[in-house]
């Protein structure tokens, strides 16, 4: 059995008896009371799971104690003892509170019956209170948790937003840092070209002056013609070595122009205009990394370089590949070539490797003497860094 504590109240001590025994022979806990009066005492002294209570009664009766009892236990349920009466009936017992009702005289069955149902359905009642509170709690939990993860979101995105900032005025400063020291890469590299070769042959050139002067006043003719010719071959040369320099003075705008407009403007500017008849061929385009595009073109213009210094070409020819994952250039010329076992890699092509290994790539020559040179450049498009 249950623990159910049960209040009995009823003004005629015969029938009090008889629902007590029955009661006890049931097996229920329960208390005794002989009016309405007595019965508040009780129900506000102790906690009572139900009440059955009779109707008439003297003093407070049982619409009264079912009032008392909805206002002062309200957990507590009333079941109700009566007889027949004209003076309410079963609508008004239960509209007053009431969750049963027992019509006198009744059997300890039906006692037993009505009461097992009203516990039971406190049972179930409490049960689904019991449901929503920890639905509730979970909710509330739940609600707590929601309201947790948004501000560990809140805190995690400014955290990022944080890191993302200090990594692009990171990356600001690397590329400025960069730029700076690319820019002053390529002064020390023009310096060392006007002085070892525009500076040289423009001594070069005061000399012939110098010796072809002497040569008239003396009336060697022959020998003026030809210091006049060395230093018309002189100056040329050095017209050409001032053009790539100045040209050099200006960077390319790569991210506007891109790599194949760059480089087709240094072949008008400066190839075409030392007479060289210059292309730029493109097999398959593609997309590569801002960084791969400007190591390209440093290879390209070093390579050009040294075809304009050295080859003595009449013809050059780029060619552009991009696929796959690699992208590759390629410098032609039909210069005079040079023997690799015997020459070896001047300074040009040891920067040209440096920049093509630096991309996970490499290069290959293919040359011989009077067989003119080709530079094969292989890269990654998009280089992974660590």
């Amino acid at each position: 059995m249950d623990s159910v504590s049960i209040l009995v109240v009823d003004d005629e001590i015969l029938n009090l008896q008889v629902l007590s025994t029955y009661l006890s022979d049931l097996g229920y806990d329960f208390a005794a009371a002989e009016n309405g009066t007595l019965a508040s005492k009780k129900i506000r002294q102790n906690n009572f799971d139900i009440v059955i209570t009779d109707i008439k009664m003297p003093g407070m009766n049982g619409f009264d104690l079912i009032s008392f009892v909805r206002v002062h236990s309200p957990s507590t349920d009333v079941m109700v003892m009566t007889g027949f009466s004209d003076d309410y009936g079963f609508v008004d017992i239960i509209r007053a509170g009431a969750v049963e009702y027992l019509v006198k005289p009744f059997s300890q069955e039906e006692l037993h019956a009505k009461l097992t149902r009203v516990v039971r359905e406190r049972k179930l009642i409490q049960e689904l209170k019991n449901e929503i509170i920890e639905r509730r709690r979970a909710e509330q939990e739940l609600q707590k948790a929601h309201h947790e993860l948004e501000r560990r979101v809140e805190e995690r995105t400014a955290e990022l937003r944080q890191a993302y900032q200090q990594l692009e005025r990171e990356t600001a400063e690397r590329q400025r840092v960069e730029k700076e020291a690319t820019l002053q890469e390529e002064r020390n590299r023009l310096s060392r070209e006007l002085h070892d070769s525009v500076t040289q042959s423009l001594y070069g050139q005061t000399l012939f002056a110098e010796t072809g002067i002497q040569f008239m006043e003396n009336g060697e003719h022959e020998r003026l013609a030809h210091c006049l010719r060395e230093l018309s071959r002189n100056a040329r040369t050095t017209l050409k070595e001032m053009r790539l320099l100045v040209y050099n003075l200006r960077q390319p705008d790569l991210e506007n122009e891109g790599l194949i407009k760059a480089l087709q403007n240094r072949l008008e500017k400066v190839e075409e205009r030392a007479g060289i008849k210059a292309e730029v061929i493109v097999e398959q385009a593609g997309e590569v990394s801002a960084e791969t595009e400007n190591a390209l073109y440093r290879i390209g213009q070093e390579a050009l370089n040294n075809c304009l210094k050295h080859a003595q070409a009449n013809r050059v020819t780029i060619t552009i590949r991009i696929e796959s994952d690699w992208a590759e250039l390629r410098i032609s010329d039909n210069g005079k070539g040079f023997d690799p076992e015997k020459i070896g890699g001047g300074l040009g092509l040891v920067i040209i490797r440096e920049r093509a290994e630096n991309l996970g790539g490499s290069m290959a020559i293919d040359t011989a003497p009077g067989a003119g040179t080709t530079i094969r450049i292989r890269v990654r498009r998009f280089p992974e860094r660590s």
